[in-house]
């Protein structure tokens, strides 16, 4: 498979007793390895014997030292030279299972370096057959960056994934991607994109850690922001989800993430207001996903969104509860992560921080929401009426839903994970085995089984996007019926 990663990244994850802001604290342990939710699409196709090359910017000094880092890892990299240097995601992991992600923006692009990464695409799609369009983008990206990278899949006869989350997903809609796998989460904020007012202004920024499905610990949520009066599933809708921590929500875990701040894992961009640029989000809203919006995403009236939709106030959150994402929490497996986007209550339910209040919509939570499966069938349902092909949308610990433009829809309950080591990268690790069941000429549903399935068993290592290929198989084999 051919692998879109953009925004590359360098990852601290560090361990600590608890996380005390305003203190000093010493971390017991640090491990530092490149990272971005593409680069962890890729070790999970390595880990599961499928080809992969990596296509991403490598900016400055640190950008080369990254790719030496990837080299050395066996992962398989195109480099495209940029300006500016490598940014970092700091990964705070508590004893009590919290994680707390904090993502860089990345380096500015121009629009000739973008050119240049498309043209990279391009020249490398006749060789693969699933182009997996994974994680944010720099700021200075086109708004509809994965819109254009679907139409150059498209183009070659080739078959496109996308996972990103807010402005980038919404606008990818429009070019009919095969394939789209976010949270819950991301979907609905995704959604809301595309009802907000036109012309509103939202920031985003994604966050790029995943949480498999089914995973129990925290999981990072994307900082896409999804202006007020954004879609969200009726009452009778279950969606579960969150990476949405927005750092993907495996199916089946609880996670609470702290996506990348703009300035998810991933782009600070703002996309939308300004037209061509990644930078200004065109939705108006700032929703939690680890990609920016894609550039060019179709605009709606908020007329579109299902009846009867609801949304939920922050204001409801305990001072100071810990936020929720279930965005890459690995299928049956529970994890809480911290999330820029939003505060848990006592309950576990996500809230929107006091200071994203005035400009987030109030997007409803997911862990322990009992109505998180419809809200999921919802969702997967809404993305395939705006464009998708198809839709995998994960609903924390519950599971995954299925839809398609022929019609097929399916729930896929995630597996129990007992232990997790680490949730983060665990929606990649979906996107990864999905993809590459697609290359294979695998059927959406089988597809979508063995994404659940690896996600769930990627929790279950301490690298980001490593699994074993055993342990997803027979995790696989308790999802298929009979």
């Amino acid at each position: 498979m051919l692998i879109a990663g953009p925004n590359l990244t360098i990852d601290r994850t560090a361990t600590l007793p608890e996380l005390r802001p305003g203190e000093v604290l010493r971390f017991e342990r640090i491990v530092v390895t490149p990272g971005g939710k593409g680069l962890n699409v890729a070790r999970a196709a390595r880990a599961l014997g499928v080809e992969a090359l990596l296509v991403g910017f490598v900016p400055g000094e640190t950008g080369r030292a990254g790719a030496g880092m990837i080299g050395r890892e066996g992962v398989a990299l195109r480099a495209v030279p940029c300006g500016g240097e490598l940014r970092s995601t700091a990964i705070v992991m508590e004893r009590g299972g919290r994680t707390t992600v904090l993502n860089e923006p990345g380096p500015r692009i121009s629009a000739d370096e973008w050119a240049a990464y498309e043209a990279a695409i391009a020249d490398e799609i006749a060789g693969h057959g699933v182009l997996v369009c994974s994680g944010s983008v720099p700021p200075g990206s086109p708004v509809d960056a994965y819109a254009r990278l679907t139409a150059v899949a498209a183009g070659a006869g080739r078959r496109c994934v996308v996972d990103a989350a807010g402005t980038t997903l919404a606008r990818a809609l429009a070019a009919h991607p095969d394939v789209v796998c976010p949270n819950v989460i991301e979907a609905e904020e995704a959604l809301g994109a595309l009802t907000a007012a036109p012309g509103a202004r939202s920031t985003t920024s994604p966050d790029e850690n995943d949480v498999a499905p089914g995973a129990s610990p925290a999981m990072p949520s994307s900082n896409e922001d999804v202006a007020p009066g954004a879609w969200s599933a009726p009452p009778s809708d279950d969606a579960g989800g969150a990476e949405s921590t927005s750092s993907d929500d495996a199916p089946g875990a609880r996670s609470t993430s702290s996506d990348d701040t703009g300035a998810r894992p991933g782009s600070s961009d703002d996309t939308g207001a300004r037209p061509g640029s990644s930078d200004d989000d065109a939705a108006g809203a700032r929703s939690r996903s680890s990609d920016d919006a894609a550039p060019g995403a179709r605009s709606t009236s908020s007329d579109d969104a299902a009846p009867g939709a609801r949304s939920t106030s922050s204001d409801d959150a305990a001072p100071g509860a810990r936020s929720t994402s279930s965005d890459d929490a690995a299928p049956g497996t529970r994890s809480t992560m911290p999330s820029s986007d939003g505060d848990a209550d006592a309950a576990g339910r996500t809230t929107t921080p006091s200071s994203k209040r005035n400009s987030a919509p109030r997007v409803q939570p997911v862990v322990s929401s009992s109505d998180v499966r419809e809200r999921a069938v919802a969702a997967a349902a809404a993305l395939v009426a705006r464009g998708a092909l198809g839709a995998v949308v994960t609903a924390d610990a519950a599971g995954a839903a299925l839809a398609s433009s022929d019609g097929e829809q399916a729930w896929l309950p995630a597996p129990r994970i007992a232990e997790v080591r680490n949730p983060i990268g665990a929606g990649d690790v979906l996107a990864s085995a999905l993809a590459g069941a697609l290359e294979r000429g695998e059927p959406l549903l089988e597809a979508a089984r063995r994404g659940v399935a690896a996600a769930a068993a990627s929790v279950e290592w301490p690298t980001a996007g490593e699994l074993d290929a055993a342990r997803a198989a027979e995790l696989l084999a308790a999802l298929r019926p009979g």
